[in-house]
């Protein structure tokens, strides 16, 4: 029975043909729901296609079916952290997709609890996204380490003229608290960037500004 089902291709894909359970994978986390099924199996390295939205694929995780491949959460976030291709993606794709992404992590850190990933996980996968922009060109918290790159916070907005006519290179989009990923992102230490500005020749500064 088991050899038969294996023989026969009876699945219906997201392509819409029909695929044998060796030619298919299941996205347990529902990483595909934001970016898409063929997204997701690029960025998965897989030939494999994903099980069509129009049937119920949940009878797809039983042990008879042992042949189809299953991709949990670890095996997801292994793949798109340091991703060229997911970090294309997230530049390329909507604010209401990449919200739902960083939903999609939130619900992971609630899910987990710190039980099964490995700890900063998560915050390492940040660190790599292009959440900066800096004249139109987007950074990860990676790039512009110990480097002339500053975030724009409420704190730095303020003073942002000054920080550029000192030679500081400041991000067009500020991060805050409202940031959906805020939670896993380390915000570079203001005591370090006050450090930095004052080994800045301060000549090129009017009297108010040194104020």
């Amino acid at each position: 029975y088991k050899n038969a089902l294996e023989s026969e291709s009876f699945v219906l894909n997201h392509k819409g043909g029909l695929s044998k359970l060796d030619e298919i994978a299941l996205d347990l986390p529902g990483f595909s729901n934001f970016v898409g099924p063929d997204i997701f199996c690029q960025i998965m390295g897989t030939d494999r296609c994903l099980p069509s939205d129009n049937i119920d694929s949940s009878i797809l995780k039983k042990k008879i079916f042992s042949s189809v491949k299953s991709y949990g959460i670890g095996d997801i976030l292994n793949a798109i952290t340091n991703s060229q291709l997911f970090n294309q993606w997230y530049i390329s794709t909507t604010d209401a997709q990449r919200l739902k992404f960083g939903a999609w992590i939130k619900w992971i850190d609630e899910k987990d609890g710190g039980k099964i990933l490995q700890p900063g996980c998560l915050q390492k996968l940040v660190s790599y996204l292009p959440l900066l922009q800096y004249s139109g060109v987007n950074k990860s918290f990676n790039d512009i380490e110990g480097s002339e790159y500053i975030v724009s916070t409420r704190h730095i907005l303020p003073i942002k003229d000054i920080l550029v006519k000192l030679g500081f290179k400041c991000s067009d989009n500020a991060i805050n608290s409202s940031h959906p990923l805020y939670k896993f992102i380390k915000i570079q230490d203001e005591e370090s960037i006050w450090l930095k500005i004052k080994e800045r020749d301060s000549s090129v500064l009017s009297l108010e500004e040194r104020i």
